[in-house]
């Protein structure tokens, strides 16, 4: 729909007040911030359950 514009003035296009654009800022939080972090922590979860249990009989972290 609109080419070679930025994010903002797609915004300011679609807008029709304050509040769409906190949706839209709403929206990038969650894409941008949220999402990683969760998957960072499933990945680490699955990393854990993986190396649970490693073959150096002189580790620590053996459980």
């Amino acid at each position: 729909m609109f080419e070679n514009v930025d994010y903002v003035t797609f915004i300011m296009r679609d807008t029709d007040g304050l509040g769409v654009i906190i949706k839209y800022g709403i929206i990038y939080i969650i894409y941008a911030a949220i999402i990683p972090l969760l998957l960072m922590k499933v990945i680490t979860a699955i990393v854990r359950k993986i190396n649970l249990r490693s073959n150096n009989n002189n580790s620590t972290l053996n459980v």
